[in-house]
C-alpha cells in the first residue's frame, strides 16, 4: 500500500512593509530614522510633517512629500500606518494622542514626553485603540547593553558613577527648545544614560540629593550633580551630567562590582571593559534595533513602555537644589499661531 503524500506546507505570508511618517524633520530624524528606515525591509517611509520646509528632506527621501501638520496629514489621505514622532517632548503628547485618534501605531524618540503622568495616559490611550506605543530608548539598545546586564547580575555591584560631558552648542546648534520647561536641558542627553541604568539594573534608583546649575533666562539645568540610593545600597552611586563640556565627549557609566573589580561602559554603551580589559561587543546599530523591536511589536499588536527614565528626570528636577550657572541663553518667544 503506498503511503498517503502530505500536504504541501502552507507558504508564509511575509507581512507587507509598515508605512511609516516622520514627525519632526530635524536633526535626529535627518542622522538617524531616515536612514536606517530606508534600509529596513519592514518599512516604508510614506511622508514626512514639518511646520516649516527644511532643505535636507527631498535628496535624502527621493522626494516623498512632507506635510506642515499632523493635521494636514491625516486629511490628506494618506495611507499611514505608523509615524515615529521626533519633535520636541513638549509636543509629544498631544501629537501621540492625535496620531493613535487615527488609527496608526506610535513610536517615541527619546524622551517620550517631559512628565510621566503624560507617558502613562498615552499607554492607556494606545491601549484603547488597540495599537502599539514604543518609547525607543535607543541607548539601551547598544552593543554594551545585554552583556553589563549579565555582569552585574551575576556578580552583583557596590557603587556606580555615570558621568555624561558633551557640548549643547555642538549637539543642538540653534535650537533652544530643552531650556524651557519641559526641556529637561542636559537630561535630554543625560536621559539616555538614565536609561542605560534602568536597563541593566536589577533594583530601582531612587534620587538622594541633586545640584542643578540653571543658567541665567533658562527655566533647566545646564549641569547637575545626582546622588541615589537603591533598596539595598546607601551610597555610592553618583552622577555628573554637563552640557559646558569642551573636547571630546564623555559617556560613561563605571560600577565597582560585590568582588572590587571595576566595569566601564563607555562611548555611550559602544565600549565596555572588565578591570581595563576591553570586552568584545556584537550587535546592531541602535536605531535598527529600535526599528526592528518597533516592527515586531506592531505586528504583535502590542506596546512597550518604559516609564522609569523620565519618572528619574523628573524627580531631580523637581527636588534638585537650584543655583545660578555661569552662562546664560536666548530663548525667543514662540511664534503667535
Amino acid at each position: 500500500m503506498t503511503a498517503p503524500t502530505p500536504p504541501s506546507p502552507t507558504p508564509s505570508r511575509t507581512p507587507r512593509p509598515i508605512r511609516i511618517a516622520i514627525i519632526g524633520t530635524g536633526t535626529i530624524a535627518n542622522t538617524q530614522h531616515v536612514p536606517v528606515i530606508r534600509a529596513h525591509r519592514g518599512f516604508t517611509l510614506v511622508a514626512g510633517v514639518n511646520p516649516v520646509p527644511v532643505t535636507w528632506w527631498a535628496a535624502a527621501t527621493e522626494g516623498t512629500k512632507m506635510f506642515s501638520s499632523m493635521s494636514t496629514l491625516i486629511q490628506s489621505g494618506l495611507e499611514v500606518d505608523a509615524v515615529a514622532i521626533c519633535t520636541p517632548p513638549a509636543t509629544h503628547y498631544a501629537l501621540a494622542a492625535q496620531a493613535l485618534a487615527a488609527g496608526w501605531h506610535v513610536l517615541l524618540e527619546k524622551p517620550p514626553t517631559p512628565i510621566l503622568s503624560q507617558a502613562m495616559d498615552l499607554h492607556r490611550l494606545a491601549r484603547n485603540a488597540r495599537r502599539t506605543l514604543m518609547t525607543s530608548w535607543h541607548a539601551a539598545c547598544a552593543p554594551a547593553i545585554a552583556p553589563v546586564r549579565q555582569i552585574l547580575s551575576a556578580n552583583g555591584m557596590r557603587a556606580m558613577r555615570i558621568t555624561w560631558r558633551e557640548s549643547v552648542q555642538k549637539w543642538h546648534p540653534g535650537a533652544n527648545w530643552f531650556w524651557k520647561p519641559g526641556g529637561h536641558g542636559v537630561f535630554d542627553a543625560g536621559i539616555n544614560a538614565l536609561s542605560i541604568a534602568c536597563a541593566v539594573m536589577e533594583e530601582p534608583l531612587f534620587v538622594r540629593d541633586a545640584l542643578l546649575d540653571i543658567p541665567a533666562g533658562a527655566a533647566t539645568p545646564c549641569t547637575a550633580q545626582v546622588q541615589w540610593t537603591t533598596p539595598t545600597l546607601s551610597s555610592g552611586l553618583e552622577g555628573i551630567f554637563d552640557w559646558t563640556h569642551r573636547g571630546t565627549e564623555v559617556w560613561d557609566i563605571a560600577w565597582t562590582l560585590d568582588n572590587g573589580r571595576r566595569l566601564v561602559l563607555s562611548h555611550g554603551g559602544g565600549g565596555l571593559s572588565l578591570d581595563g580589559v576591553g570586552i568584545t561587543l556584537h550587535g546592531t546599530h541602535e536605531y535598527e534595533c529600535v526599528y526592528s523591536r518597533f516592527e515586531t511589536l506592531v505586528h504583535a499588536g502590542a506596546c512597550e513602555i518604559e516609564y522609569r527614565p523620565v519618572a528619574l528626570v523628573e524627580d531631580i528636577l523637581s527636588t534638585g537644589q537650584r543655583r545660578p550657572a555661569d552662562m546664560a541663553v536666548k530663548i525667543p518667544p514662540d511664534p503667535t499661531p
